[in-house]
């Protein structure tokens, strides 16, 4: 059985298409629109996930699996993936994993507006006002000296003055988040709502790199859509089914804005109302490519190149292969699954003290010695846990 797919020119009504296989790395990309991928039961939908996870994993600050599927004695594959990073495919779930997604990300790129809010918070407007304009006089001051520079190395006025910004801005965050971590460990946390310990935990965090993976949540999905209980969306009471459905717009509009890879595997597409929100189309066998063209919303030409390709992808003379179609340039590629039964997945140091805290208290240990090393740098955000108080008034850090 082939490991390899070889590159294929297929004609296509008046055109000849080329595919060709591209590593799970070069297909899958953060801060690209989310991945809807089709398959039916049995095509290796959480073959592909696991695989995803298993390439990504290192990088990332955050990894969210979603699933109703459980371990069995028959398939034990779920084992591979830390019992940290799995949710339900419950309403609450995956609104509250939106959230802390999106609440982090806002924390990490916190404005100078909000990094100030904090600062009076922490010590007094009186105190406040004084240490910004202390700053903003040095700021000026390096404005000024950085634009003379770059002027004497012959830039234009405009790039001085851009540059010069720069340098100055970069001086001005510095310094007002090292002071406010300053104040947070000897001044105590408890007057700090919690966007404003969310903006502080960002301040040693990692850039968020996050990883979102909806695996087999066709039925859940599904039976959301008809609900008619009432629940709290975005501050105000939904019907499920309407706050179900606005959650996945959010998540397929916005995902690439908050630098998510975002995966969502499905038995049918038709589980996506606004097709138009779908560029990234990963299709697992000849089933799912036969059901997707049958929706208008697709071009013709694109139906006919995914249906054609399929006849030398979806072989008994390969396997776990997939077919990745992109609609923002119209490129079909091959792409292939590699199993990791046995191995370890490695993970970034912020998920790994994370999945051992989490295995220390599910075990019943005391996880109070596993918390307390976390890292020098303060790290202690993961997936699943926000902090949202203080150690009692001092060295929250």
């Amino acid at each position: 059985m082939a490991t390899f797919f070889r590159k294929q020119e297929i004609s296509v009504k008046d055109k000849v298409v080329t595919i060709e296989q591209k590593s799970i790395e070069d297909i899958f990309k953060f801060n690209s629109q989310p991945y809807i991928i089709v398959g039916t039961s049995g095509c290796g939908k959480t073959t592909l996930c696991i695989d995803i996870i298993y390439k990504f994993s290192k990088m990332c600050t955050n990894i969210y699996y979603v699933t109703a599927t459980s371990e069995t004695i028959t398939d034990d594959s779920l084992s591979q993936i830390p019992k940290a990073f799995r949710r339900k495919p419950t309403f609450e779930n995956l609104y509250g994993i939106w959230k802390e997604i999106t609440e982090n990300h806002d924390a990490f790129y916190a404005n100078e507006t909000k990094l100030t809010n904090v600062l009076v918070t922490l010590c007094g407007q009186s105190e406040a006002t004084n240490i910004i304009n202390q700053l903003n006089a040095k700021r000026k001051a390096i404005q000024k000296e950085q634009q003379e520079l770059y002027l004497s190395k012959n830039y234009n006025e405009n790039d001085a003055r851009e540059c010069a910004n720069n340098d100055s801005k970069a001086f001005y965050i510095d310094v007002l988040t090292k002071l406010i971590l300053d104040l947070a460990s000897t001044k105590g946390t408890k007057k700090l709502t919690i966007e404003d310990m969310n903006i502080l935990s960002a301040l040693v965090s990692p850039e968020p790199r996050v990883l979102l993976m909806l695996d087999d949540v066709s039925a859940e999905l599904n039976d959301l859509r008809s609900k008619q209980q009432k629940v709290v969306y975005n501050g105000q009471q939904a019907k499920i089914s309407d706050a179900y459905k606005n959650l996945i717009i959010d998540i397929l509009t916005r995902g690439r804005h908050y630098g998510v890879l975002v995966c969502i595997f499905l038995h049918t597409i038709d589980l996506i109302n606004d097709k138009s929100l779908i560029n990234n189309l990963v299709v697992l066998n000849k089933g799912a490519a036969q059901k997707i063209n049958n929706f208008r919303t697709f071009t013709e030409d694109m139906k006919a190149a995914m249906l054609a390709a399929t006849q030398y992808i979806f072989t008994d003379d390969h396997n776990h292969l997939f077919l990745y179609i992109s609609q923002s340039d119209d490129t079909l590629s091959v792409g292939r699954a590699d199993l990791h039964y046995g191995q370890d997945m490695e993970l970034s140091k912020i998920n790994q003290e994370f999945v051992n805290a989490y295995e220390a208290i599910s075990s019943g240990i005391d996880a109070g010695a596993v918390a307390n090393n976390v890292g020098d740098e303060g790290d202690y955000y993961s997936s699943g846990y926000t902090y949202s108080g203080d150690d009692g008034g001092n060295n929250v850090f």
